[in-house]
């Protein structure tokens, strides 16, 4: 498990954060001692983090803007647009990957070290793609949480068996309308600018309890400052 951080220092061009150079080390002498331990040879391991490498568009195709299912890249990756290369990776992309624009080594040093043999992305709400690349399975896992962007049906989980005999894994996305019948309730269908509005709102009830509790403090106040000078 790897923190990713959450915002890349302005200084490097801002940005979402990343894997730095000290974690990638921790990670590379954890594999080392693990390795020593299992007699030379590497424990096939899967990788979890938040934000994507930025490698994830290796397994996407540059299209003309336009395109069917075109979505428009994001940061460094703005300036095209992108479809899955059906090659290498199957699924919905629904947004542009969001990875840090600052690439810090750690999808190569996953190759390096020969022993990540899958990992597994959130940070991007509506994409659940998979894709290969460098012998590295890139799994996209969708939103899970209601009050987030993107249709709510398609709101989920990622789901992965490990098989310890064979050292693999299969692995599938769940959406809660695999698990419910009935439609999806309205108040769980708020979109992003509804979020917005109902957390101004809640700002809004916020200061102006905190106005009324300040008014009545003064007007306490002043009323025994009147009495005061009444008394003297």
């Amino acid at each position: 498990f790897f923190d990713s951080g959450e915002k890349a220092p302005r200084s490097e061009g801002g940005g979402y954060g990343y894997v730095t150079a000290k974690q990638i080390e921790w990670y590379e002498n954890t594999v080392a001692q693990l390795r020593e331990n299992n007699m030379g040879e590497n424990i096939p391991s899967m990788a979890f983090q938040h934000i994507p490498v930025p490698e994830i568009y290796d397994v996407l195709n540059v299209v003309p803007k336009g395109t069917q299912g075109a979505v428009k890249g994001h940061g460094s990756f703005g300036g095209n647009y992108y479809v899955l290369n059906p090659r290498l990776a199957h699924g919905d992309l629904n947004e542009g990957p969001c990875p840090p624009d600052v690439n810090s080594g750690q999808f190569e040093s996953w190759v390096n070290q020969g022993d990540v043999i899958a990992a597994c992305f959130g940070h991007d709400h509506v994409n659940d793609f998979f894709g290969v690349y460098k012998g590295i399975t890139f799994l996209q896992t969708p939103g899970v949480g209601f009050y987030s962007y993107g249709d709510a049906d398609k709101h989920g989980i990622r789901i992965i068996e490990l098989n310890q005999s064979e050292l693999n894994y299969t692995t599938k996305v769940v959406y809660y309308g695999d698990l419910i019948d009935e439609p999806v309730p309205a108040y769980l269908k708020s979109t992003g600018k509804q979020m917005f509005s109902i957390i101004l709102i809640g700002i809004a009830l916020v200061l102006a309890v905190a106005f009324t509790i300040a008014a009545l403090i003064i007007r306490k106040k002043r009323s025994k400052q009147r009495k005061n000078r009444i008394s003297g």
